[in-house]
């Protein structure tokens, strides 16, 4: 969005802080530092839990939440895998509340609009998802890497475990084929245990990445909002595998564009008919191409915002 808004409207971006955190306190001197002597007809807030800027700003200000995931809802998936207070947390009543203080929210899934709505109204919600801007990439005849980008957010670390443990031998024992674990996730994870895993760590150039990858799998089990590693596999024209909870941040998605898959064995099978067919991995590729191209361009994600703010 940065890079979007910047290009069309000149907007200015200051950063408060690059090198370190700050307590609220500190950012809010900052902050009303920036704004002295200036006026602003509409302020996006990134993330609930920076509320305490609304003090800054007078009543007259357009006052829009960016709330990426909601927290309570992030709170009660993990508290279904036994990971209560590993994150930032915050009850349902205290959050809603708290939206209510906004003019507008914004949200990355179809998901959390139907949530926010039913809080806020319609009119007040604003889904605004993360953008995909690439080329298809060309698919091999033969798979040779099965590919996992992600972060070293808890959620991507127990999805990559669970594929490792519970899914990866399966394939191996039929297939002459690399898994390729890419992005900080790396960080949390022990030693392979099979040479045909490799754990790259973080990667400068996605592009690269993925015109190396036959197929991609988000093993995701709990978290929230949209799996943006889901829609960048989709844009790159790539054949997906995922888990039913990681797709539903997709919205109405055609099933013939990803592959979703929940228990072990499924999982196996799912990656296995890809491997074996190839015209499925390029009809799903392309399908998938064309569906962000027409869903997750950055015309479509910002509209509804930049019609909030024009």
């Amino acid at each position: 969005m940065q890079t979007y808004l910047a290009d069309r409207y000149q907007a200015e971006f200051i950063i408060l802080e690059c090198d370190r955190i700050l307590n609220s306190t500190a950012y809010i001197r900052r902050l009303r530092s920036v704004i002295k002597n200036r006026s602003f007809d509409s302020i996006i807030i990134e993330y609930v839990h920076s509320s305490y800027f609304l003090n800054c700003f007078p009543e007259n200000v357009r006052m829009i939440l960016d709330a990426h995931d909601i927290v309570s809802e992030r709170a009660r998936q993990f508290a279904a895998f036994n990971y209560q207070g590993v994150l930032y947390e915050m009850n349902e009543e205290d959050e809603y509340r708290l939206f209510q203080c906004y003019d507008h929210v914004m949200v990355l899934s179809s998901n959390d609009q139907t949530i926010v709505s039913g809080v806020l109204g319609p009119e007040r919600t604003i889904l605004s998802p993360h953008p995909v801007v690439t080329t298809p990439k060309k698919l091999r005849n033969a798979v040779s890497n099965i590919t996992f980008i992600a972060s070293s957010y808890l959620p991507n670390v127990d999805g990559i475990s669970f594929f490792i443990e519970n899914c990866w031998p399966a394939i191996r024992s039929k297939y002459d084929v690399t898994l390729n674990v890419i992005g900080t996730v790396c960080e949390k994870l022990q030693s392979p245990p099979e040479k045909n895993i490799m754990i790259k760590g973080f990667a400068a150039n996605l592009n690269d990445v993925y015109a190396d990858a036959d197929i991609i799998i988000n093993p995701v089990r709990f978290g929230a909002g949209l799996k943006i590693k889901n829609i960048e596999a989709l844009g790159n024209g790539l054949p997906l595998v995922t888990t039913s909870h990681s797709a539903s941040g997709l919205g109405k998605i055609p099933a013939d564009i990803i592959k979703i898959a929940d228990q072990p064995e499924e999982f196996v099978n799912a990656v296995v008919q890809l491997i074996d067919n190839y015209e499925l991995r390029k009809s799903q590729g392309a399908a998938a191409y064309r569906f962000i191209r027409q869903n997750f361009s950055e015309e479509v994600c910002f509209s509804g915002l930049l019609h909030i703010i024009a």
